[in-house]
């Protein structure tokens, strides 16, 4: 009896479907090592490694500038970030203040706090919470407060006024300058919604995150962090939602997500910070 050319197609089908479906190689499964991924983005840069699945990254582009990274690896959930946050000196808002007090990576989301001090814009980077995951012991920021509450949502409260107080999902909460943005609170026009935005969507439709904050003398142009924009397009990253940039205290900050060529959900993010030696006044008061 011949043999049923269905048959035969079949069986080619399933040996090529077999072939197809064969277990990737490590660096085919689209998981870009961080360091791996830093020296091909940023050619003579020097990586260090702080703490197991963080990396340090320092990049010179120019003479006066300089890029300076802060990466993780988010698929540790065991990985408690503040040992690494406490040996990497140089990251902290400019002036007087504290460099970030705590990192805590909490199934699968990441969470920031900035110690700050009296001065608005020494809180950089007050806070910040992906994913809808709570900080598990919430930091006191100054000049404002953070907290998690029970029911998921994040209190803010500016200073000591316990009226000047704004509720926000957790996942809708991203601190920046000692300002509360989000979702939920297009109600006050002094939050810009468009940092959240941001953040919320590269988590949700599974974008990795490359958070942005670049500090230099206002010149509108940010040299440096343009420069490491380009180079991650120049690799294959998309931009996947808005970018965002704003100015405050005379200092450039930027705020982009992309999406890494075949990278797997989340994979990573970094905090990036681009400094120009020259910083504005510390003792400036520029308070939205």
């Amino acid at each position: 009896m011949p043999f049923p050319r269905w048959a035969a197609l079949s069986l080619f089908a399933a040996a090529a479907f077999a072939a197809g479906c064969r277990t990737p190689a490590a660096g085919e499964r689209g998981e870009i090592p961080l360091e791996s991924f830093f020296v091909r983005t940023l050619p003579g840069c020097s990586v260090d490694r702080p703490h197991p699945g963080a990396l340090l990254v320092r990049w010179k582009p120019s003479a006066g500038s300089e890029l300076t990274v802060l990466a993780f690896d988010l698929r540790r959930r065991d990985l408690h970030l503040k040992p690494a946050l406490a040996r990497a000196a140089t990251f902290g808002p400019p002036g007087p203040g504290e460099p970030l007090a705590s990192l805590r990576l909490r199934n699968g989301a990441w969470a920031a706090a900035s110690g700050g001090s009296s001065e608005m814009h020494s809180g950089a980077l007050a806070a910040a919470v992906i994913d809808g995951v709570a900080i598990a012991s919430p930091p006191r920021i100054q000049p404002w407060g953070f907290a998690i509450r029970d029911h998921g949502a994040a209190e803010i409260r500016r200073g000591a006024d316990s009226h000047d107080r704004y509720f926000l999902p957790a996942e809708a909460v991203l601190l920046l300058n000692g300002r509360a943005v989000g979702d939920a609170a297009r109600r006050d026009e002094r939050f810009d919604t468009a940092w959240a935005r941001t953040a919320l969507c590269a988590a949700r439709n599974a974008y990795t995150v490359y958070w942005v904050e670049s500090r230099q003398p206002h010149s509108g142009s940010g040299e440096t962090l343009d420069r490491f924009v380009r180079r991650l397009r120049g690799i294959g990253c998309r931009d996947a939602v808005l970018s965002a940039t704003d100015s405050y205290a005379g200092i450039d900050y930027g705020m982009h997500a992309f999406r890494a060529p075949n990278a797997s959900p989340v994979a990573f993010a970094w905090i990036a910070i681009a400094e120009n030696p020259v910083m504005p006044d510390a003792n400036k008061t520029d308070a939205p």
